[in-house]
């Protein structure tokens, strides 16, 4: 009789990508290697290839990894006992520290928006992360909808496909606004720029400009409880209290 595997193929799966993590980590997100990553999960190459491809198939997991995870800690933040703009700046007043899966999310991030990634991976895992980034389109799609049907927003429109047209612009404003800072910042990091390295420190305070932005393209829309200072105040209290500040 064949021995028991040691592993199921879900741990397996999990061993392979914790092991991938861990190799990235210590050489660079570019630089490790299957055989690498084979030797750190104590596998053969070949159990590997039961689960990824390739090195591209690896990034593409890693990033599905990094969606569920941003999206279990989103769904949290926009649950808060907060108003709805309240709830929406305090995705932008997270410190990145204390939510990322991994040291090299920001990259990651980066590398899978790149179809030179895309194309070399797998269906089976690019299928899983087209999954996990439309989970999260969904999660705000039920948050602003969720807003507008409450009253606690209120838009001027002449019809329901008005009213969606400008959901999206208002959901992809926010998201625009923030991704676009941390591009800047990590960009702006890499350059070792010494002259702004005050305008890069996490988490975000009331004052920095992506906030302000951000509130006042929130008050450009009808909400019954504008964003205001006290309101920030708030958002950073209830993260601090969730451990994510």
């Amino acid at each position: 009789m064949a021995p028991a595997p040691r592993f199921s193929v879900e741990e397996e799966q999990q061993l392979v990508l914790d092991s991938a993590a861990a190799c990235i980590a210590d050489s660079s997100i570019m630089g490790f290697t299957i055989g690498a990553t084979a030797k750190t999960a104590g596998l053969s190459v070949g159990s590997i290839y039961k689960h990824v491809q390739s090195k591209e198939d690896i990034l593409v997991a890693l990033a599905t990894r990094l969606y569920q995870h941003t999206l279990q800690v989103y769904s949290a933040v926009l649950s808060a006992e907060l108003s709805d703009p309240e709830r929406i700046i305090s995705l932008n007043l997270l410190d990145p520290n204390k939510t990322r899966l991994y040291p090299f999310d920001e990259h990651l991030n980066t590398l899978v928006a790149s179809e030179a990634i895309l194309s070399k991976a797998s269906q089976n895992w690019l299928f899983q992360l087209r999954q996990a980034a439309s989970a999260m389109d969904e999660l705000f799609s039920r948050f602003f909808q969720h807003a507008l049907d409450s009253g606690h927003l209120v838009l001027e429109s002449e019809s329901e496909a008005d009213e969606q047209q400008q959901l999206q612009q208002l959901s992809m404003g926010l998201w625009s606004m923030c991704a676009g800072f941390q591009h800047i910042a990590m960009q702006r990091h890499v350059r070792g720029s010494s002259e702004i390295e005050a305008e890069l420190t996490f988490p975000l305070h009331a004052n920095d400009y992506p906030i302000v932005c951000t509130q006042r393209l929130l008050n450009s829309y009808s909400w019954t409880a504008p964003l205001c200072r006290e309101g920030i105040e708030r958002a950073c209290s209830s993260l601090t209290a969730m451990g994510l500040r």
